[in-house]
């Protein structure tokens, strides 16, 4: 295939947290595998001043003359909403472009509003509101304990830690006033849920899109001292124990593992996915509680680094890491324009 692949990706000026710097390495490992599979592939950083000027960003990507983009940007240290920022410009270029375009990413950064459009598709989420500067524990009551909090406008688990798992009304009210003054935009308080974890990865568009594997991850499992729940050193401090034993499960109904789980992990995803609007690629995080499966978050454009979760679960279903890639630029190749209504994230048809 005779096409130029433009791999743009987010980088700070100085040090970052691991969770954003990780992405210059997902970048890299992409750029060896299309070139490693005869693919031209250019990679480009982009730097916080070159999103300052949309037009500067724009006449960059366009004097590189890529046939299709793989959008790996996931916005600057602390202000995450440059990862939307930088989706409306890509789609004022009319190039291809893979992942979830800005209206999808703007929804499911908001992780309130994401829970009340899920809610009204009937798509179950754990009983919670929003808590802003000011809220108090009594504005909680109602929810039952334990609750576990999250800042509402982050990913990656930024601001989950070991306060994010409260018991008490006072646990909550200490949690509260130290996270609400780290993010002052707002904590999602969730009724806890004790069950195991799920996650389901999607590639495609319409009636393309296709679930690439689920995941699993049971606490029960892990042993004592271990958080029923994944912090933000779980998922990035390479050196802690929480990093190496709280590891997902890839599910393999057809090597044994039960069918149900799968089934219901994989369903209610595409479900979530579609109230939502996601196309390209997406992931969405559920669990289990009250004899339900209950959705967490649901991840648009999340990482693929070889050893990335999506990824992980891509191979449990057979797909090498390079096949993957091929479907995620697939999906962005047979995306219709924003002219084109007919996988536009405000569509109802988009999974089936």
């Amino acid at each position: 295939m005779d096409e130029r692949i433009l791999i743009l990706v987010n980088r700070e000026k100085g040090e970052a947290r691991p969770d954003v710097s990780d992405v210059l390495k997902s970048a890299e490992a992409v750029l060896k595998a299309l070139e490693t599979a005869g693919r031209r592939a250019d990679l480009v950083e982009v730097f916080p001043d070159l999103l300052l000027d949309p037009s500067r960003l724009a006449k960059a990507v366009r004097d590189r003359n890529p046939s299709v983009i793989l959008n790996l940007f996931e916005g600057f240290e602390g202000r995450p909403e440059t990862e939307v920022a930088f989706a409306r410009v890509l789609e004022t270029l009319g190039i291809p472009f893979t992942g979830n375009r800005a209206e999808t990413l703007e929804r499911c950064l908001d992780k309130s509003r994401a829970r009340i459009l899920l809610a009204g598709k009937s798509v179950p989420v754990a009983p919670g509101r929003l808590a802003l500067p000011g809220s108090v524990p009594a504005d909680f009551g109602d929810l039952g304990f334990p609750l576990f909090l999250k800042p509402s406008a982050e990913d990656g688990s930024v601001g989950i830690d070991g306060n994010s798992l409260v018991r008490d009304a006072e646990e909550l009210a200490q949690s509260l006033a130290k996270k609400l003054s780290a993010f002052p935009s707002g904590l999602l308080v969730e009724r806890f849920l004790p069950g195991r974890e799920c996650a389901a990865g999607f590639v495609g568009n319409g009636e393309s899109c296709r679930c690439v594997g689920v995941s699993m991850l049971d606490y029960g499992k892990a042993g004592p001292g271990f958080p029923p729940y994944l912090g933000f050193g779980a998922k990035w401090a390479e050196d802690t124990d929480e990093y190496k034993v709280l590891m997902p499960r890839i599910l393999d109904p057809e090597n044994g593992d039960d069918a149900a789980p799968f089934a219901a992990a994989r369903d209610l995803g595409a479900r979530a996915g579609k109230a939502l609007g996601c196309t390209g690629y997406f992931r969405v995080d559920m669990r289990e509680g009250e004899n339900e499966l209950f959705v967490l978050e649901v991840n648009p454009n999340p990482d693929i680094s070889p050893d990335s979760g999506f990824m992980r679960m891509a191979a449990g279903s057979g797909l090498s890491y390079a096949e993957t890639l091929e479907l995620i630029l697939e999906a962005a190749r047979g995306r219709p324009s924003l002219e084109d209504g007919r996988h536009c994230p405000k569509n109802a048809d988009m999974l089936p």
